[in-house]
């Protein structure tokens, strides 16, 4: 289970538990440091505790302590959330925020967007990113549009990569493998040259996989669906004394096998190419009171997919889908009052798409293409102010300036007040957000005669949420136990949704969604962590009155983080997924429509031991009960994997 931060000191909750171990005294343990993070302002460290809403850090230790590989793993047990992949690792992996849609959820790396504008929803695959090489990764729940844009009605997420190290030189390696052919790989280097922090790394994942049809589809061959991950990163920040200059950049390739769920099709493969680049410029003035900055980027995406003919199928597909869009922003912070700051800004942003589909399925080659860009403008302002030692306010407002829709105007407000004798914090925020509908969504064409709406109108949401969370003394020191809970309420107009009629996409539904996030930290002994998490969420069409597919109305992760001994650390866990609506399958692989189907629950251990300081051995287990179940319907989950591994830093 991931640190996650609806409070301060839950972030910290294993560093607390180290900290007592390490002094060998549980009575008194130091208080954390209050972490700070990005994702509220670009570039700018914000205190968490003074941030009216819920965030969640993936960083650096919690990637290696929990041996994840991809995003798509560091999210699964988050509150909040609901991770769906659609096969093996690589394959479209969607993710549901507070039960808003897929493609809801903003992702960002060092700032600049990176979801696909040729994707349909320009929903972002998260079983794609390794998260080896990233320092970490910031997920901010809730409406954030009045800063990012489009796309953040659910959350967003920011992948960071900051350079720099404690040496001038620190290189590290980490490599596993385990069952279904499984290899995992990391090399990378971090340190400082004079002015110059940087750091590099390669990662990779190769997996033989396993079958994705379900064993009850009668149609099951039994075939295999492996993939293979790779990724680079490197990030340089330089300091020029007058000004500071900073540049990341990200490379990727995924391949992977396919099915036509539910049924399996030994000859279906695809592959995705991305790369992303950052640059910026910035520079204080009047003794660091303020700070101007200039950036910009570009996200360059072709995915690929081929199905040639088998025993099963006489089909010939052949699909390329490429984007590009460039990006740019300049903005000022002033500081004022100690902890306030007033920040404003604009950005640019050009999308272009490209798409070539074919298909012959016997009866004669069908083919569709499309050409379109778009360039949008916005501007924004925020401020956070500290009105005294209790209450920080916060606000952001922001117009979109798009080419080929109406303009927008979305906003966000809210409050923290601090109750020290209480030792709890109340948080309260309400704000609207928007998606405009991706160039896919309105020009896009696929194989099966899809054609884009040009007349789409954006996604319209709005949302309240009010929170708390206390620190207890328990098991005899002050922070024993730590409990938040977050209540949250959004509306959402003009969903878009494909009218499989008309063959198109259309603005048509309306949802409505509550729910509830809970998390709850134990410190019993100077050794042991106890965390959970408990979702409920209560998403449905307002149309219809149906649940929202894919959306579990309970889901519970529970961890025990365990310092055996000063060497050994032992982290079992348990997640439940609960029953939900999805479109099914008989087992004769017929369309059933949409019908409720069955929770699951899986268990994952991590174990580590250090053999000497910097160098580790490790083990890690997904599913080790070898659950069958299906994620998403007509898609099996992958069965018990086990990964044994060394790491070390030098």
């Amino acid at each position: 289970m991931r640190p996650s931060i609806p409070v301060a000191s839950l972030a910290m909750a294993v560093a607390v538990a180290a900290d007592a171990h390490a002094q060998q005294s549980a009575a008194q343990p130091e208080p954390p440091r209050i972490p700070v993070i990005e994702i509220y302002a670009p570039r700018i460290a914000n205190p968490v505790e003074r941030i009216p809403a819920d965030i969640s850090v993936i960083d650096t230790a919690g990637i290696e302590n929990d041996s994840d590989s991809t995003l798509e793993e560091g999210l699964r047990d988050l509150p909040g959330t609901h991770v769906v992949r659609a096969g093996g690792p690589g394959n479209q992996t969607s993710l549901f925020t507070r039960g808003t849609e897929s493609d809801h959820t903003l992702v960002l790396f060092n700032g600049l967007p990176v979801n696909d504008p040729s994707a349909p929803g320009g929903a972002y695959t998260f079983g794609s990113d390794l998260l080896a090489g990233f320092d970490r990764v910031e997920f901010l729940r809730g409406p954030m549009s009045s800063y990012y844009g489009s796309g953040a009605i659910g959350g967003v997420i920011n992948q960071q990569l900051r350079p720099g190290g404690p040496t001038e030189f620190q290189p590290s390696v980490d490599i596993a493998g385990g069952n279904r052919d499984t290899w995992r790989g990391r090399a990378g280097v971090r340190g400082t040259v004079g002015r110059m922090d940087y750091v590099a790394n390669v990662a990779g994942l190769s997996t033989g996989g396993d079958n994705a049809s379900p064993d009850r589809i009668t149609s099951n061959r039994g075939e295999e669906d492996g993939s293979e991950l790779r990724n680079a990163t490197a990030a340089v920040d330089v300091d020029l004394g007058v000004a500071r200059v900073d540049f990341a950049g990200r490379l990727r390739r995924t391949t992977f096998d396919l099915d036509d769920i539910p049924n399996d099709d030994p000859n279906y493969t695809g592959s995705t190419d991305h790369y992303a680049w950052t640059a910026g410029i910035e520079r204080d003035l009047f003794d660091d009171q303020a700070t101007v900055r200039l950036s910009g980027g570009e996200s360059y995406y072709e995915r690929g997919f081929e199905n040639l003919p088998d025993s099963g199928s006489v089909k010939l597909q052949h699909d390329v889908f490429e984007s590009r869009r460039r990006f740019g922003e300049a903005s000022a912070t002033w500081r004022f009052g100690g902890d306030s700051r007033v920040v404003v800004g604009g950005t640019l942003t050009d999308d272009t798409v490209e798409t070539q589909t074919s298909l012959d399925s016997g009866s004669g080659p069908f083919t569709q293409a499309a050409d379109v860009s778009e360039r949008d403008g916005a501007v924004f302002a925020s401020a956070d102010i500290g009105l005294t030692d209790r209450i920080d306010v916060s606000a952001g407002l922001r117009r979109e300036i798009p080419e080929t829709y109406e303009a927008r105007t979305t906003w966000r407000v809210g409050g923290v007040l601090h109750v020290d004798e209480w030792r709890s914090r109340f948080h309260v925020a309400a704000g609207t957000a928007f998606k405009a509908p991706t160039l896919f969504d309105r020009f896009g064409a696929n194989n099966f005669g899809f054609r884009g709406n040009p007349d789409l109108q954006p996604e319209e949401s709005r949302s309240f949420e009010l929170g708390v969370d206390t620190d207890f003394t328990l098991f005899g020191h002050r922070n024993g136990a730590t409990i938040g809970a977050t209540a949250f309420v959004t509306e959402i107009e003009n969903l878009i949704e494909t009218d499989f009629t008309l063959n198109t996409t259309v603005n048509r539904d309306e949802a409505e969604i509550r729910g509830i996030e809970t998390e709850a930290t134990l410190r019993p002994v100077s050794w042991a962590v106890l965390a959970g998490t408990y979702t409920f969420v209560l998403a449905k069409d307002e149309r219809s009155g149906n649940a929202l597919n894919r959306r579990p109305r309970h889901k519970v992760a529970v961890e025990a983080r365990l310092q055996a001994t000063e060497r050994l650390r032992i982290v079992p866990e348990v997640i439940y997924v609960g029953d939900r609506a999805d479109v099914t399958y008989a087992d004769s692989g017929t369309f059933l429509n949409r019908n409720y189907v069955e929770g699951y629950a899986l268990v994952n251990l991590d174990v580590s031991y250090s053999l000497k300081p910097g160098v580790s051995v490790y083990g890690e287990g997904r599913n080790l009960t070898d659950k069958e179940y299906e994620p998403l319907n007509g898609v099996a989950g992958r069965g018990a994997t086990v990964l044994v591994g060394v790491r070390a830093s030098f």
